[in-house]
C-alpha cells in the first residue's frame, strides 16, 4: 500500500467520525470548549488505536480467523439487519424532540462505533505482508 492510498483511506475512514462530532456540536445542549476538546481527544483517540488495534489482533489471530471471518461478518450483518427490520415493522422507539444531553458514556460510545471499521485495514495490511 503506498503512502497517498494510506492517506485517503484514513480521511474516508475517519468521515463518520467528523460528521458524528459535527452533528453532537448542533445537536447536544451545553457544548462548551472543554466538552469539544474532548470530542476532539474521544474521536482522534479511537481513530489513532483501532487501527494499531486491528494489526496486534490480526498478528495474532490472522490464521485463526482467516477461516471464519465470513462467517461472523454474515451473522452481524444479519444480526443488525434483522433488528433493523423488526424495529420498523414493529415501529421501533420513539426518539425525544429537542435537544440531546452530553453524556461521557454516549461520547465514548460515538468513538467506538465511529472508528471500529479502522480494525479492518490494518488486518488487511498484514495479508498483503
Amino acid at each position: 500500500m503506498r503512502l497517498w492510498e494510506l492517506l485517503l483511506l484514513a480521511v474516508g475512514l475517519s468521515m463518520d467520525a467528523c460528521a458524528v462530532a459535527a452533528a453532537n456540536g448542533v445537536c447536544c445542549r451545553g457544548y462548551t470548549p472543554r466538552r469539544i476538546l474532548a470530542t476532539a481527544a474521544v474521536f482522534g483517540g479511537f481513530q489513532g488505536l483501532m487501527p494499531l488495534l486491528g494489526y496486534l489482533l490480526g498478528s495474532r489471530f490472522i490464521r485463526y480467523m482467516a477461516r471464519v471471518d465470513h462467517i461472523i461478518a454474515l451473522l452481524l450483518l444479519g444480526y443488525l439487519g434483522g433488528r433493523m427490520i423488526w424495529e420498523g415493522l414493529s415501529g421501533g422507539e420513539e426518539r425525544p424532540k429537542g435537544a440531546v444531553a452530553f453524556t461521557w458514556r454516549g461520547l465514548f460510545l460515538q468513538g467506538i462505533a465511529t472508528s471500529i471499521d479502522a480494525l479492518e485495514p490494518a488486518a488487511e495490511f498484514l495479508i498483503e505482508l
